[in-house]
Formats: structure tokens, sequence, C-alpha cells
């Protein structure tokens, strides 16, 4: 029995001596070998863990070519950003609270998520940045058996998500997409590939930005902001 198994049973001043130290060097051998396996200047980092070990640590590799920024969208300092120049194409998927803390025809998040007047407040909305809504975009989200998917909703089930489309001034893509994307259903708040490739269709070469992004939304060339990382 190693120091991990041991947590949460119970042992008071009677516990052997013994029995304490030889948890305790097991747990110093234990963290040692993280500490190892995380150290940023190794080398022999990708040789030490596998992709899944280390996102056991809480460690994850990045597409070589992107540019994820985590932090809180609330406090991140848009301005300075803004400095950078403009940006072809930005995609914004807030965390909708969907349902209460129990939820029932609700969908269940299992990430934190932001009050309708706290997405309000961000300055990512349409309005507040001068665009126009153009469009939308509609994801019919397909099943393992290749039927369009079930999911959950307060008064029907929800099978597809919109996208909404607001363009500023008059930017000419380079292809017109239809305004349909049919593709299986993700993770929780994981998007299609299809709705990036589109968008770097429309804006090839283009400057790429994400709010709201998580990990497994990672893509090259784009910079993605977001606190799920």
């Amino acid at each position: 029995m190693n120091y991990w198994d041991y947590l949460g049973k119970n042992f008071d001043s009677e516990t052997p001596i013994e029995i304490l130290e030889e948890l305790l060097k097991e747990s110093k051998e234990e963290l040692k070998e993280i500490e190892e396996i995380l150290e940023e200047d190794d080398p022999k980092l990708n040789e030490k863990a596998t992709k899944e070990e280390l996102e056991g640590f809480g460690v994850f590799e990045a597409p070589e070519f992107c540019v994820p920024i985590k932090c809180d969208v609330r406090e991140f300092d848009w301005e300075k950003l803004a400095k950078e120049g403009p940006f072809d194409a930005i995609i914004a998927d807030p965390p909708w609270r969907l349902a209460g803390p129990n939820p029932t025809r609700g969908v269940h998040i299992g990430y934190d998520t932001l009050t309708d007047n706290e997405i309000a407040s961000i300055v990512q909305l349409l309005n507040n940045w001068g665009y126009r809504l153009e469009t939308t975009i509609e994801w019919i989200k397909m099943g393992n058996s290749g039927r369009i998917a079930k999911g959950n909703g307060y008064y029907l089930q929800h099978s597809k998500e919109t996208c909404l489309v607001g363009i500023k001034g008059n930017p000419k893509p380079k292809e017109y997409p239809i305004d349909v994307i049919v593709y299986p259903r993700r993770g929780q708040s994981q998007k299609p590939n299809t709705l990036y490739e589109m968008v770097e269709k429309m804006y090839p070469n283009g400057k790429y930005l994400e709010i709201f992004a998580r990990r497994n939304n990672l893509r090259n060339f784009w910079i993605s902001i977001g606190i799920e990382f």
C-alpha cells in the first residue's frame, strides 16, 4: 500500500512510526518522478511520459502554431490586443448557463458558466463591437448511428446549434460556403472542425481569434483565449 492508497484511511497517534515513515518515503519518490516529467527544460519530456500520462498531470500538447492565452475573458486587456491590428474572423462561444444546479430537461454543464447579465457585459458582443447581424450557420449534430443526434432541452430536444454571423464593413470572402454544417456530435463545448475550415477558406492566411476557447478547440494559426486550458 502506498501513500496515495493510504489517503482517506483512518490512522492516529497509535499508528506505528515505521508505517508513516515508509508512506512518506514512497510519496516523496512519486512526487520526484512527477517533477522530473514536468520539468520544462527536460529534453526527453516526450520519451518519459505518454500523452495520456501528461494529461493526467494537467499537461497537454498544444498544436505547434497556435497561440493559447489562458485567462478570464472578463479581466483580459482587450485594448492591448486590439493594438495588434484587426482580425479577419472571430469566434466566440460564451459558456451559457443552460440549467440550474439540478437540471432535469436542461443541460448539465461540466464547466463554469456565466449568467446572461455577465455575458451581456463582455465587450465581444456584436453591437458593442460595431458588428451587424448578417446571417446564421446551423450545425446539425449527427450520432454514431448516422442519424441526427438527440440532446437535452426544456421544450424540444436539441439536435443543432446556431452560430450568429456578424460582419463589420464590407468584407469580401474568397469562398462562399453553405450555411449548414452536418457533423458528428463531439465533446461538451467542442465545435466541429468544419467551422474553422469554413472561416479559413473564406479568409485564407488571415488573423483568427477565438474567445472562450477550450483545450479541445485549439487550432494552428489561431489566437485562442479562455480559462479552460
